[in-house]
């Protein structure tokens, strides 16, 4: 299943304004000869200074987004991803859209905050919190793995280059993305339009090739984004298909000008980007599985992989969990843990039950 992650920014607008005070009434005083003109150059002339006031931020109608990922995609569990991007803000002089987002397993749901850059169309995390976290403005900026909203902006992006502005919209000719860096991975890609639109999906949308060479995974998606215009301010992903069976697959099930409804202060936060870390070699691997144990990657308080450790199975399942809930919540049971060992160990996912504070109350049924 995913991780739940976002962030956003707080917009201060500064309105200055200046008052002038008009002559006071006139007094009888003895008459006076009138003061000698001032010699050329040396005089003050009269200045009108002019005031300019900083342009007002333009309104901006909510949006929702609601995407559903298959049970297969999520070890047995559906998994909800709803995005609202409610208010236009000034981030550090970039304009930027600024929201909430939420996972829901069974009910059971996980809340971070966003922000959307509209000159890139990149999109910054926040950590994972409870629905009451987001009244506060002290969520922290995170990596944000995988972006499923915005995917090839995202991409672009991490790879030096702007989607929005890219030729690939105008021609087939593939633009190609170097070394990108994707969790625990890195990558090459090859992006090119397809010459396909439909009209009858969620959002009408324009479909590209993403041709994907890299150290963990090789493949080709189809992924269809929204035609841009008043309605729709950014390429969102209406769907995104692994060309071969059996990969990810997810679309936009809903889209509407809704807000949230809760209460979240917003954050202006920069994408988190992390350096590249090569896996263990097989050398290290190879001792570590004859201790019975298996390299796994660590990760740092900003998301990303800091190390490579050698972990035994019960190791694995502990900090797997840790990674699935809020870093808020207290380590997993000694039961939850050794149940997500269990299936582990052959090999099979599980599925999770939340509660309210966003930490892992239950594990289900092993999965294939």
């Amino acid at each position: 299943m995913g991780r739940l992650e976002i962030v956003c920014g707080l917009l201060i607008v500064f309105l200055l304004v200046f008052g002038c005070a008009g002559p006071s009434p006139p007094v009888d005083q003895p008459s006076a000869p009138p003061a000698p003109s001032p010699e050329p150059g040396t005089g003050a002339p009269n200045v009108t200074v002019v005031q300019n006031e900083p342009p007002p931020v333009p309104p901006f109608t909510p949006v929702k987004l609601v995407y559903e990922f298959p049970e297969e995609f999520s070890g047995g569990e559906g998994i909800t991803l709803t995005v609202w991007l409610e208010r236009r803000m000034d981030c550090g002089g970039r304009e930027a859209l600024v929201g909430v987002q939420s996972f829901e397993v069974d009910g059971d749901s996980a809340w971070s905050k966003v922000t959307v850059y509209t000159d890139t169309g990149e999109t910054a995390v926040s950590e994972l919190t409870a629905e009451p976290g987001l009244a506060f403005d002290d969520l922290r900026p995170v990596a944000n793995d995988f972006d499923f909203y915005l995917t090839l902006n995202d991409i672009f992006a991490r790879g030096g280059k702007n989607f929005l502005t890219d030729q690939s919209w105008n021609s087939t000719e593939p633009t190609i993305l170097r070394n990108v860096v994707m969790g625990s991975g890195i990558s090459n890609y090859s992006v090119f339009r397809t010459g396909n639109h439909f009209a009858d999906k969620e959002l009408p949308c324009t479909e590209f090739s993403l041709v994907e060479k890299g150290t963990s995974v090789d493949g080709t998606y189809s992924v269809c984004v929204a035609d841009v215009g008043a309605d729709v301010p950014l390429p969102f992903v209406v769907s995104f298909e692994f060309e071969n069976e059996g990969g990810p697959s997810w679309s936009l099930s809903s889209y509407s000008h809704e807000a949230s409804g809760v209460v979240s202060v917003s954050q202006c936060l920069e994408p988190v980007r992390c350096a590249y870390l090569p896996a263990a070699s097989a050398a290290e691997a190879s001792a570590c599985e004859a201790r019975g144990g298996s390299m796994e990657p660590i990760r740092d308080e900003s998301n990303c992989i800091a190390r490579n450790e050698c972990w035994t199975l019960t190791e694995r399942a502990l900090n797997s969990l840790k990674g699935m809930q809020s870093p808020a919540c207290p380590d997993p049971s000694a039961a939850l843990v050794s149940a997500a060992a269990d299936c582990m160990s052959q090999g099979k996912g599980f599925g999770l039950g939340y509660g309210q504070s966003g930490c892992i109350t239950s594990i289900g049924a092993c999965t294939e």
